[in-house]
């Protein structure tokens, strides 16, 4: 305590327990009690023992350790209340302040000081005085812990870029902070709120959190050896305007932190939900959804710039034997082996989507009727020739077949289609496991 306590008026400047007690208890709940009550005890204890008998000491050591315990405990609950999501945005921090700090921390920090006053620790006068220093002083460890630890789920999500931007403000911020001390020239700590608050939008919110708190704690470090730009006549004016500096570019860095973070889950969630809506769940392959506009965009090319392309519509023979006999999910065995055969064989230009139940597509830009026959005589002996296994350890045996169209100036993407369509029909009716091509 007495590292961040301002000298010579003894006022703490930050209590960073605060801060870990309530992670501890959110993270292990009334588990970690004892290890927030024994360590507390231990650092209270010989304050309060000095020049008094140890019955005493022991006495209200003991409260003044059920006061700090409360303080997590109570914050605990009431965000379990209140806030069941925990902190997701930036409007979520007037809450956290009111249930995780205002609230519990308001109430240790009265019991704590009557209890210091009914054992004589303090006068009366400095009633007020002391449970605003205590008030301020655990809310603002509350808030340097607490940012560090809802960004912690984030800490392995730095890819190379956001980790040079780190070192880079990191090395400028242990700059200013150093040339402040340095120089004297205590303007150089303002310029770290606006370094954070840029960094905010690059670093995801564990790692800026840490630089938030690490800067602050430097800060508050200096203000308690008589330095920096806070200091005043008044020791009380000075802790207010550290205090008031410090909690709004905490406050103002977690809330910007907290708004990229949730702008980034809610694009990621975007691009998860488009990439289901696009892809078969069981084949992870495209879906008709998407491969529709895919065969438009390909017949609009080819009108426009005098190429071609070639559609392949492929289908399992007689799938509905082989569910009958082997099951369903020997059927759905046959239907991911399929789609892995064209895979295999699909270009990396190419597109292959399922289209139907057992039925699948396959888009070839810039590619003739001879090359595609190729391809898909490559993924029908390969279909053909690899038996599938299933899960009960039986091999299911299975051909496809398959019709190709190219596109030779029909009318229309869904003409080029259904010429596959036509041909895959021909090749059903002319004894399976083939691949024909339209005329």
């Amino acid at each position: 305590m007495t590292l961040f306590s301002f000298q010579p008026a003894n006022i703490t400047l930050i209590w960073l327990p605060s801060g870990i007690g309530l992670v501890m208890v959110l993270t292990w709940g009334l588990k970690a009690v004892p290890f927030v009550v024994l360590p507390d005890f231990l650092a209270n204890f010989p304050g309060l023992l000095e020049g008094r008998p140890w019955s005493s000491a022991v006495f209200h050591t003991s409260i003044s350790t059920i006061a700090d315990t409360l303080a997590p405990l109570l914050a605990t609950q009431l965000m379990g209340r209140f806030m069941k999501e925990g902190v997701q945005d930036a409007k979520d921090l007037i809450w956290f302040l009111l249930y995780g700090c205002a609230i519990p921390v308001g109430l240790s920090s009265t019991l704590l000081s009557l209890n210091l006053l009914t054992g004589h620790y303090i006068e009366s006068a400095a009633v007020f005085d002391f449970i605003k220093m205590l008030f301020f002083a655990d809310c603002l460890g509350i808030l340097l812990v607490y940012q560090i630890y809802i960004g912690w789920p984030d800490a392995k999500s730095l890819v190379w870029r956001p980790y040079q931007t780190l070192v880079g403000v990191g090395i400028l911020l242990a700059f200013l902070l150093m040339a402040g001390v340095s120089t004297k020239q205590w303007w150089t700590y303002y310029l770290i709120l606006p370094a954070l608050v840029i960094a905010a939008f690059e670093i995801n919110l564990f790692y800026i959190a840490t630089l938030s708190s690490l800067s602050m704690l430097a800060m508050i470090l200096t203000t308690a050896h008589g330095l920096g730009p806070f200091i005043a006549d008044d020791p009380q004016e000075a802790n207010a305007e550290m205090m008031a500096y410090v909690i709004s570019a905490v406050l103002t860095i977690f809330g910007l932190s907290l708004q990229n973070s949730q702008l980034h889950r809610t694009e990621n969630d975007k691009r998860k939900a488009e990439q289901e809506a696009q892809h078969d769940p069981m084949t992870e392959i495209l879906n008709r959804r998407a491969f529709m506009p895919l065969l438009q965009q390909s017949y609009e090319h080819a009108q426009a710039h005098g190429s071609t392309y070639s559609v392949a519509i492929l289908d399992i023979d007689d799938f509905k034997s082989i569910n009958d006999r082997y099951g369903h999910a020997a059927g759905d065995m046959v239907i991911k082996h399929m789609a892995s055969t064209i895979q295999k064989y699909c270009p990396e230009q190419g597109y292959a989507a399922r289209i139907g139940g057992e039925e699948f597509a396959i888009l070839l830009p810039n590619t003739h009727a001879i090359e595609a026959y190729q391809r898909m005589e490559q993924i029908r002996i390969d279909f053909m020739d690899t038996l599938t296994p299933c899960e009960d350890g039986q091999l299911v045996a299975a051909t496809v077949s398959i019709g190709i169209a190219c596109y030779q100036g029909q009318s229309g993407a869904n003409q080029v289609l259904g010429d596959a369509d036509a041909a895959l029909y021909r090749a059903k009716g002319s004894g399976r496991n083939q691949v024909l091509c339209s005329p």
